[in-house]
């Protein structure tokens, strides 16, 4: 029996970022769980794939603040193209 794994596409991560950022006129950029909205990937691996890539310097952290609380959303980091 064969097991199927379902893995997150680095540039369809970024073209989702890229296209809700631009949905964002405040500060901050999408947050994990409104990127998983648009994946189908949950919230935890959305934000885990965003880390590994802050930490490579594809993408920045920007704290938006919310209602509740301040959240991590994400924006491409500066000079970064997303191929289309």
């Amino acid at each position: 029996m064969s097991t199927s794994r379902l893995t997150l596409d680095r540039e369809e991560l970024l073209e989702t970022i890229t296209g809700l950022e631009k949905e964002h006129t405040g500060h901050g950029g999408p947050t994990p769980k409104e990127l998983a909205e648009h994946l189908p990937f949950c919230r935890n691996t959305v934000s885990k794939h965003c880390r590994e890539l802050e930490a490579a310097g594809t993408l920045e952290m920007q704290w938006r603040f919310d209602t509740y609380a301040p959240t991590r959303g994400y924006v491409l980091a500066e000079g970064v193209e997303v191929d289309r």
